[in-house]
């Protein structure tokens, strides 16, 4: 049964909100794996060390469908 399905009977059963917490490995089984990324960046620097310039082409492989690959994308940048 899908965690999303358990917490959905678990929720209605209870009359109350669910949270399920599942380590690494089964979140990745859950989640069907990474996304595969190739990332190239070019970072330009000061005499003295500062960033003066980021430039990022990022490539992802979203399959067949979109899905959440441009969240997924989003949040590699941010964090």
């Amino acid at each position: 049964m899908f965690v999303a399905a358990a917490c959905a009977l678990a929720a209605y059963k209870l009359r109350r909100p669910v949270r399920t917490y599942v380590n690494r490995k089964t979140n990745m089984i859950l989640a069907g794996g990474r996304h595969l990324m190739k990332i190239n960046y070019t970072i330009g620097f000061k005499s003295k060390g500062k960033v003066v310039a980021l430039h990022l082409d990022v490539l992802i492989n979203a399959g067949m469908s979109i899905d959440v690959s441009p969240i997924i994308k989003f949040w590699c940048l941010v964090i």
